[in-house]
């Protein structure tokens, strides 16, 4: 009885500590064949765009993916609504926050790569972030690493 109390006590603390968020994409590929070596991100010039840009720079080098101009990451969000993280502690779904990002990938020549919306929403945890960088660096990671 007392390991089911344990399991029970642990799970409720993940679920509180964590974030629980749905994202998908709609994407449209213009150049599938295409490779790249290096990557960079521009985003747009609100604080959420420019954290947005710190966050992929930073799992650009993570990645090892070297930071250049073959790739070029424009990202902007459409709508980003933090919620209220302790409204989610409390009760999920009660401070639900949401967010939608454009991203379009470009090569130097400022030609479309590929371009894909990313739906984000944090229904439940305190510490609950967005997921866009993940889903963001996915893709370019797929077109860094491509063999050709």
């Amino acid at each position: 009885m007392r390991k089911i109390g344990l399991f029970l006590c642990l799970t409720l603390a993940i679920f509180i500590f964590s974030g629980c968020a749905a994202r998908t994409t709609n994407a449209q590929i213009f150049q599938p064949n295409a490779s790249f070596k290096t990557a960079k991100a521009q985003c747009g010039e609100g604080i959420f765009s420019q954290r947005l840009q710190e966050e992929i720079t930073k799992q650009l080098t993570l990645n090892q993916i070297p930071i250049g101009d073959d790739l070029l990451i424009i990202c902007n969000f459409i709508r980003y609504d933090e919620g209220n993280r302790f409204g989610r502690w409390l009760l999920p779904g009660l401070g639900r926050g949401d967010s939608v990002a454009e991203v379009v990938l470009q090569d130097k020549n400022g030609q479309k790569v590929m371009t894909f919306m990313v739906y984000d929403k944090i229904n439940g945890g305190i510490f609950g972030k967005n997921s866009h960088v993940m889903i963001i660096m996915r893709e370019v990671y797929y077109f860094t690493h491509k063999k050709n």
